[in-house]
């Protein structure tokens, strides 16, 4: 991303955040080790995850996972700064999941960013 020479990076990460693999009598070994690796944000930047650190993320009965149907639900919403944004999403998916899910961010964003446009006020 550094090399992109973008002035903000977003980043969204919708993985179940489990090994499938860990299986049997590996699994004992390895059972310690949940979800995926925290990603450091960089200035500028904000990573988004479907659930915390050492979580594991629902897929979801339909199409979609909770975390991407609360996405497409707010992302688009004017007037949302991203951090808003994602905090629908988070009270969205929390709903959806009974509470079982709950997205993260790690951000180190030093501007403001609209998906959907700020309000013309």
């Amino acid at each position: 991303m550094a090399k992109a020479g973008n002035r903000i990076n977003i980043v969204m990460l919708d993985a179940c955040r489990n090994n499938p693999f860990l299986s049997g009598s590996h699994s004992r070994s390895h059972s310690r080790i949940r979800g995926l690796a925290v990603v450091q944000a960089k200035s500028g930047s904000i990573v988004s995850y479907a659930t915390a650190p050492g979580k594991t993320a629902s897929d979801g009965k339909g199409r979609n996972s909770p975390y991407t149907a609360a996405l497409i639900d707010n992302i688009r919403t004017p007037g949302f700064k991203i951090e808003e944004m994602f905090k629908q999403v988070r009270i969205q998916v929390e709903k959806l999941t009974n509470g079982a899910q709950t997205p993260w961010e790690n951000s180190s964003l030093t501007s403001d960013f609209f998906f959907g446009g700020k309000n013309a006020n």
